[in-house]
C-alpha cells in the first residue's frame, strides 16, 4: 500500500525527471551583452524586465555597475536561455530586441555566444541594437 506522502514524492520525483529530460542543461545556451541605460535606473530593474523575456533561464551580473564616458549605465549581463520555438540566430535577434524594448534600456551589444567573441554582424544578429 502506498501512503500519501510517498505517493507525492513519486509525483515530485518523475516532475523532476520530466522537466530535466524536456530541458536538459547541455541544451541550454550563454550570451554575455553590454546593456547600456539611463543612470536614474538601477541595474535589478533593467535584469527583472529582461527575466521575464520568454525563454530566458537565468540574467544575472557578477559585477558593480560602471558609468560610460557618455554618463550611461553600464552592465555585462550573462544570459542562459532556451530558444523556444525559433532558431539560435532569431531568438538572440528576438532578445537583443526585447532588451532593447526595456524602458531606460538605450543599446545592447552582444559581446559573447557560447563563450566566442562576437564582432561583426552574421545574418539577423547584430552587434550594436
Amino acid at each position: 500500500m502506498i501512503t500519501e506522502n510517498r505517493l507525492n514524492e513519486i509525483i515530485k520525483e518523475e516532475t523532476f525527471r520530466f522537466i530535466n529530460k524536456l530541458i536538459k542543461r547541455k541544451d541550454t545556451k550563454k550570451l554575455i551583452v553590454r546593456i547600456f541605460f539611463e543612470p536614474e535606473l538601477h541595474a535589478t530593474d533593467v535584469l527583472t524586465a529582461a527575466r521575464a523575456i520568454t525563454g530566458s533561464i537565468t540574467i544575472y551580473t557578477a559585477e558593480k555597475t560602471r558609468k560610460s564616458t557618455l554618463g550611461r549605465s553600464v552592465i555585462d549581463a550573462k544570459i542562459n536561455y532556451y530558444p523556444i520555438g525559433m532558431s539560435n540566430p532569431k531568438y538572440i535577434d528576438f532578445l537583443a530586441k526585447s532588451i532593447k524594448s526595456i524602458p531606460g534600456v538605450s543599446q545592447v551589444r552582444i559581446l559573447r555566444i557560447q563563450g566566442k567573441k562576437f564582432v561583426r554582424d552574421v545574418g539577423p544578429i547584430k552587434v550594436v541594437y
